[in-house]
């Protein structure tokens, strides 16, 4: 049976896909702001290799809080999976996904309503052996310091863990959550493979990614953890 993925954003966001644990990832990770109109900033990853029916995830950090506007490349249609914003509307993390029967090898475009001020990590993960007519569980999860799908405002607080439970609909799923960590570094929850961490800026200012992984091999309640 093929597998399917399952997601989290801390702003973090957390899905569950049906998939075979066959992992390239971190195949692609960018931190370099190549565009600064008012335009909209446009993030460009190194090239990825197009493989037939494999599951294309974006996941993308923002300082300050700002909107991914689209994802583009590979020869493939993006869409967008889950975002979440910080409690303190400081932060931003954003889920995309692709997959398709013929992509091309090449880079992917993110881009940006944002001015040069806007700091953005952008990191490109391929998975195989993914249920090519489902990859993605219909329901993701979010959330911050506020808790599940927490608004975005100034009352939230800074703290040095998140947990959320996500449940796996199906036999040998995979949980992938992506969180965007405010002027702090990550460690991976427990039975996680941490598969991305970077960031660009410094301090307060910063823009942090982290993406973690990790198999389930019956329906369950999983926690999306991390420190």
């Amino acid at each position: 049976m093929r597998n399917r993925i399952l997601f989290m954003i801390l702003s973090v966001i957390g899905i569950s896909s049906f998939w075979h644990p066959d992992v390239d990832a971190v195949v692609a990770f960018e931190q370099k702001v190549e565009a600064t109109s008012s335009l909209g900033n446009v993030v460009t990853t190194p090239s990825i290799t197009g493989a037939k029916n494999n599951l294309y995830l974006a996941a993308i950090a923002l300082n300050p809080n700002s909107n991914v506007t689209g994802v583009t490349g590979l020869g493939l249609t993006w869409y967008a999976i889950r975002e979440q914003c910080s409690a303190k509307s400081k932060t931003r993390v954003e889920l995309w996904y692709a997959i398709g029967i013929s992509p091309q090898s090449g880079a992917v475009e993110v881009t940006v309503d944002g001015d040069e001020n806007v700091r953005v990590v952008a990191s490109v993960l391929r998975y195989s052996g993914v249920d090519a007519g489902k990859p993605v569980s219909a329901a993701p999860i979010s959330g911050n310091t506020a808790g599940l799908s927490g608004s975005c405002g100034s009352t939230g607080t800074d703290t040095n863990n998140y947990s959320f439970n996500l449940t796996t609909a199906h036999a040998n799923s995979y949980v992938v959550s992506a969180a965007a960590v405010l002027n702090r570094t990550h460690t991976e929850g427990s039975g996680y493979t941490e598969r991305v961490e970077g960031s660009i800026g410094s301090g307060n200012n910063a823009a942090r990614l982290a993406v973690q992984d990790r198999s389930v091999t019956s329906p369950s309640q999983v926690a999306v953890n991390g420190t």
